[in-house]
Formats: C-alpha cells, structure tokens, sequence
C-alpha cells in the first residue's frame, strides 16, 4: 500500500520511468518471468536503462490459509 507507493515515488527521477510489482512470494505470481522479461526487454535496446527502473515487492505467502 503506501510503504510501496512511497518507496515508488523515492525512486522517481524526472524522465524515469518506476515500473512497479507488488505480489506475494509465491512462484505461480511469475515474479521470476516478470524479472526475465524485464532484462529482455534492456538486453534487445527496447527499454533504455538510464530512462527506467524495475521495482519487485515480494510479500512473504501466507502459510496460515488451510
């Protein structure tokens, strides 16, 4: 909620774009796909490193739910 907002928001720089993920830990979020495709996206020159960032929250998975 606003931890993440404000976490956000002190990554901004103006002309950067904070491209943000706020999932549980849990591998069927495909949390590692959204990394993969974030770096493809870099490594093919369709994103500019010095114009964006990438920003992954990961909140523990809930291991009290039956």
């Amino acid at each position: 909620g606003d931890d993440a907002s404000a976490g956000a928001t002190a990554l901004a720089e103006p002309g950067v774009v904070v491209y943000l993920g706020i999932d549980r830990l849990d591998y069927t979020k495909g949390i590692v796909q959204r990394l993969q495709a974030f770096g493809e996206l870099l490594n093919d020159g369709q994103l500019d490193p010095a114009k964006c960032r990438f920003v992954q929250v990961a909140v523990p998975t809930r291991t009290d739910v039956p």
